[in-house]
């Protein structure tokens, strides 16, 4: 079944976190990773399990991903997408520091403060607009990511500028962005109470599993993958050490 339509896609994409018989044991331990977040290992791994929904979702995956099926590699998969988001918010911080300094730089040598202002306003307008952008593409940079392994992919361009500018991932990404509001909702109503407060961690996987899933969706109907074979996700499959790590993870940590 190929989630083409904005209703399947979004039901599909709200169930996949219970679509395994041990899906709440999937679903507790990352709430449980990410209540020790601040720890930086348990992050990496959630992040990178997040990287694997989206993988299972370019094969249209039936089953949410078991946490049994990974190692250490894991974490080197989420430090690698941490590092490609973090890349991606570089251009929009730098522009807004740029008109922040011209600002300092030109109302110091005019003597006005209204030039500076103005410097920093526009700063801040253009520092918006970028967000705006790279939010928009960043996501499909990531799934590109997933379905590559490499950093590089998340620069392939012509790749995500195809996706970004279909039918398909313009439906995801407004979804991704109705459940991400949505958790947000979540999260604030039962952070009314301090019983509601101790299981935010788990709203926040549950829902950024399915958003991760319907980014992953959207990349693959946009491209028209081949869901039947690994070579339909741009890709072979991985082999696995003992100890979890990727061929690409052993390489670079040698």
């Amino acid at each position: 079944m190929t989630e083409r339509s904005t209703g399947d896609l979004l039901t599909r994409g709200l169930s996949f976190p219970m679509s395994d018989d041990d899906w709440l044991v999937t679903n507790l331990i990352g709430g449980g990773l990410l209540l020790f977040s601040f720890l930086l290992l348990p992050m990496l791994a959630v992040q990178g399990f997040l990287v694997e929904v989206m993988s299972e979702a370019l094969g249209e995956d039936d089953d949410i991903p078991e946490w049994g099926d990974f190692g250490f590699g894991v974490m080197m998969t989420g430090l690698k997408s941490l590092v490609l988001g973090f890349l991606y918010l570089l251009v929009p911080t730098a522009a807004f520091v740029a008109f922040f300094l011209l600002g300092i730089g030109a109302g110091t040598a005019s003597g006005s403060q209204d030039l500076a202002g103005l410097f920093t306003a526009g700063g801040g307008l253009l520092f918006l607009v970028l967000l705006l952008a790279f939010g928009y593409v960043a996501p499909a940079a990531q799934v590109n990511f997933a379905r590559e392994r490499t950093i590089g992919a998340g620069f392939d361009f012509d790749t995500i500028f195809e996706v970004a500018t279909s039918s398909e991932y313009v439906v995801g990404w407004v979804l991704a962005f109705i459940i991400i509001a949505v958790q947000g909702l979540v999260a604030n109503l039962i952070s009314l109470t301090i019983v509601g407060i101790l299981f935010l961690p788990w709203v926040y996987f549950f829902f950024s599993v399915s958003t991760f899933y319907i980014y992953g969706r959207s990349f693959a109907n946009a491209l028209d993958l081949d869901s039947e074979s690994p070579e339909g996700r741009g890709r072979t499959p991985e082999t696995r050490t003992d100890d979890g790590l990727t061929d690409d993870d052993t390489r670079m940590i040698s």
